[in-house]
């Protein structure tokens, strides 16, 4: 067993970060768009969300064009022109900033939902039989006239 002299021989000096070059900076553009609201971000996704590359170019480099415009026309294009690798992250971002980050959802299963389970897949029939291995013998018990279970 390692002595706590050891371990602290390979622990983190004090005034010393574990990660010395800390997350890494996002893209310019960005940080740019990352104090838009989301309502704003999402007028600008479904309004250049359709555009051709070419408009996109034209929007980009126009001078008349408000600087949010400019900078989603960048992000579009630069998603589909030439930089797949950039497509995923920046529609990732830009939906996060619209519509909100989806919550991790984890499914348990338990014994009883297999059981449960188990018994939606019984006919009819076979679910009496089981009602009955579970009701004690008792002349009471009447089986509707209805139902069989041959």
């Amino acid at each position: 067993m390692p002595s706590i002299a050891h371990i602290k021989e390979f622990g983190w000096k004090p005034g010393r970060s574990g990660n010395p070059n800390g997350r890494p900076k996002l893209p310019g553009h960005i940080r740019l768009i990352k104090d838009f609201s989301p309502a704003e971000i999402s007028k600008y996704i479904a309004k250049y969300g359709r555009s051709t590359i070419e408009e996109l170019v034209m929007l980009e480099s126009s001078n008349d064009a408000p600087i949010i415009e400019r900078i989603i026309a960048r992000m579009f294009r630069q998603a589909f022109d030439g930089k797949p690798e950039c497509a995923l992250p920046t529609l990732k971002f830009l939906l996060d900033r619209s519509i909100g980050k989806v919550p991790d959802v984890v499914m348990t299963e338990s014994p009883e939902d297999i059981e449960r389970e188990e018994l939606r897949k019984l006919s009819l029939n076979e679910l009496l039989q089981v009602v009955r291995k579970l009701i004690p013998d008792d002349k009471s018990f009447s089986m509707p006239k209805n139902l069989s279970i041959e």
